[in-house]
């Protein structure tokens, strides 16, 4: 399990609902009861209604020395979620005031976007 500082994830975020390609606690505890229980990948991604590569990951990525917990796959999974850095726009600069400007005139970001493609051809803070 690669390290993910777990002591940071709230209760609130453990409870948060994601989207429905997220596994969640549920999906978390039936793959370690039908892991425990015998079952292969493919069995347990049927029951789940998941490929079993998806199992394959989580199980890979959260087993730690070849035991699956479900509530420390969880935890560590909601631990991932957040993004690691601001979004480009969130720091004050040429970018966000560009848009910022754009925003103002009333366009559309997909304008915005590809104006900022021609105006900033060489400038990977578009990116």
């Amino acid at each position: 399990m690669s390290f993910v500082n777990t002591s940071l994830v709230t209760l609130a975020a453990l409870e948060r609902s994601v989207d429905p390609r997220y596994l969640t606690l549920a999906d978390r505890e039936q793959i370690a009861d039908r892991r425990r229980g015998g079952a292969s990948l493919r069995a347990i991604g049927r029951a789940l209604g998941r490929p079993a590569s998806t199992i394959k990951r989580e199980i890979d990525a959260n087993s730690v020395d070849g035991q699956y917990n479900a509530y420390a796959a969880h935890r560590t999974a909601v631990g991932r979620r957040p993004r690691p850095k601001a979004s480009k726009l969130a720091a004050p600069g040429t970018l966000r005031e560009y848009v910022r400007a754009k925003l103002a005139k009333r366009w559309s970001p997909e304008q915005i976007h590809n104006t900022l493609i021609n105006d900033f051809p060489m400038t990977r803070a578009c990116e």
